[in-house]
């Protein structure tokens, strides 16, 4: 009874555990074919928000509607919804970006255990 109450029986506990996640740990590379596909997505969505502002900006200055479904805004505000709509991309391209980076962070660089370091630490 006394080892019990020294916590023998938790260590032994968490080391099968970790055991037996020891060896599903290769698992956790799948999550990089997410990240990547994501941060496919997100630069496709740089080139689609880059596009969409190069088209605004050429078709203001030459006077052109931006597209058929604005033809009943002015020139400025068919322009104005078109930069709206291409930052928009820009800010969703952004958020994908960034969490591809964390599932990248988490899964693959964190996800052994053998790193004891804390994600939020400033001296590192």
């Amino acid at each position: 009874m006394n080892w019990i109450k020294s916590g023998y029986v938790v260590i032994d506990a968490q080391e099968q555990i970790l055991t037996k996640m020891g060896r599903l740990s290769f698992l956790r590379y799948i999550s990089i074919v997410g990240a990547a596909f994501s941060f496919i997505g997100s630069g496709f969505m740089f080139y689609l928000g880059s596009e969409s502002t190069i088209k605004t900006v050429l078709a203001y200055f030459k006077k052109s509607p931006t597209t058929e479904k604005y033809v009943h805004l002015t020139e400025v505000e068919s322009s104005l919804v078109s930069i709206i709509e291409a930052v928009d991309l820009f800010l969703f391209a952004f958020v994908i970006l960034i969490f591809s980076f964390g599932i990248i962070r988490i899964f693959v660089l964190m996800g052994d255990g053998s790193d004891k370091t804390h994600c939020c630490d400033a001296d590192r």
